[in-house]
């Protein structure tokens, strides 16, 4: 526990996103992986799709099949591959799992 001190949490706000059967909250690293314009009218920021590999340290809720995951998000920047975060993730049926966003931030799992 000494070693989560230091711990930068952030996404998946479980208050404000729903959890299902299949869902999982986990902390862990990123390796951001690929990045794919979302293309939108107007956006100035550049949104897009990020892939990248997820290393579960800790599962909160729910359960997962291994300790590393392929997740994909929606965002303007990369997450932070050096710091551990908590992460809301959700199987989308392609291997991959979405990590889910609080209102107005990135895709909210339903």
């Amino acid at each position: 526990m000494a070693a989560m001190a230091g711990t930068a949490l952030a996404t998946g706000d479980t208050a404000r996103t729903r959890f299902r059967a299949g869902d999982a909250i986990v902390l862990g690293t990123v390796k951001n992986l690929d990045y794919r314009a979302a293309n939108m009218p107007d956006d100035i920021l550049g949104h897009g799709w990020i892939t990248a590999d997820l290393h579960i340290t800790k599962v909160e809720r729910g359960t997962v099949p291994t300790s590393d995951l392929k997740v994909r998000y929606f965002a303007h920047t990369y997450r932070y591959g050096d710091r551990i975060l908590r992460f809301h993730i959700r199987p989308s049926g392609d291997g991959i799992y979405s990590v889910c966003a609080k209102r107005g931030e990135g895709v909210r799992c339903k």
